[in-house]
């Protein structure tokens, strides 16, 4: 698969010019790029698994630290799940004529985060 470039945590704060509406955009940019690092890189930031058990997790399902999910694919479906809890969305979706999953933030044309699964590459634009 070869390197996956993250992009920057300011790269995410300039792009996605909503996160300022955002109770707390600093953070959700920093958890943004944490998970997308975690997934990319295998390299886990506590404060991304902090998020997850605090705020991502459900009751009733079994808990593993997030070092647990091994698999990159596995990884890139939880960073999903994080970034759109932490960004308020509508869901991760998937799009077969891009073959990418990405943040529904209710607006096809604002800025969200993509996950190109044929280049397995994280993207920040919009869907459109």
């Amino acid at each position: 698969m070869g390197v996956v470039m993250t992009p920057t945590f300011q790269f995410i704060k300039e792009k996605i010019e909503w996160l300022d509406k955002l109770e707390d955009g600093d953070f959700a940019a920093r958890i943004i790029f944490q998970a997308m690092k975690w997934a990319s890189e295998g390299f886990l930031c506590p404060g991304v698994e902090k998020y997850y058990k605090e705020s991502v997790y459900k009751p009733g399902y079994m808990m593993h630290s997030l070092e647990f999910y091994a698999t990159y694919d596995r990884r890139v479906n939880i960073a999903l799940d994080i970034i759109n809890h932490v960004v308020d969305g509508h869901g991760v979706e998937y799009s077969k004529s891009q073959n990418c999953e990405y943040i529904n933030v209710g607006d096809g044309y604002a800025t969200t985060i993509i996950y190109d699964r044929e280049n397995a590459r994280w993207l920040v634009r919009s869907l459109f």
